[in-house]
């Protein structure tokens, strides 16, 4: 049984072993008590509980393995970081993300385009998400006040901008609306 190798701090070795022959008995008890009332039928139920248990001790080392490790994995990121950690592995930089939120009013209205290279929609989702209370709009470009390009050219045809703001060397880019569309 793999209980003895569980490596939850505080809880390894033959204090593990214990809480498994403590639950591996009680269980046991169980199954003869319901044998020794059913008679044949409960014997069946008896080594089928038995059988059960054993199975499911054999996982708890694993499942308490994991948790250690996802815990010690994530337990450095703050609040901020864990999205910054989640944006970057989807395409997204995050630090573009807090220069755009720096830059727009509080109640402006963008529009994301999102380059050819780009095949999920992390980049909207992520600038809805970090950009609120300033609202995304989704149908028409020309009824923002400001257009977000995530690694993409900074223009779109038939939009009138000011001049395109590029964020570093990336091909991230922020322009506001300017004049009538055409689009």
């Amino acid at each position: 049984m793999t209980l003895a190798l569980t490596l939850v701090p505080g809880f390894g070795g033959a204090a593990a072993a214990m809480v498994a022959l403590a639950v591996i008995g009680v269980a046991a008890v169980a199954a003869a008590v319901s044998a020794r009332s059913r008679g044949r039928g409960g014997a069946v139920a008896a080594v089928a509980l038995l059988a059960l248990t054993a199975l499911a001790m054999r996982q708890v080392p694993s499942e308490l393995n994991d948790r250690r490790l996802q815990y010690r994995n994530q337990a450095p990121f703050d609040a901020s970081s864990s999205q910054a950690e989640v944006q970057g592995s989807v395409g997204v930089d995050p630090k573009f993300l807090a220069f755009v939120n720096r830059q727009l009013p509080p109640l402006a209205s963008f529009y994301v385009v999102a380059g050819a290279a780009i095949t999920t929609s992390a980049p909207q989702s992520w600038a809805q998400w970090s950009l609120m209370p300033r609202i995304e709009l989704y149908r028409r470009p020309c009824g923002a006040e400001w257009l977000i390009f995530f690694d993409a050219s900074p223009r779109l045809a038939g939009v009138r901008t000011g001049e395109p703001v590029r964020f570093g060397t990336s091909n991230d880019w922020l322009a506001q609306v300017e004049g009538r569309c055409t689009r």
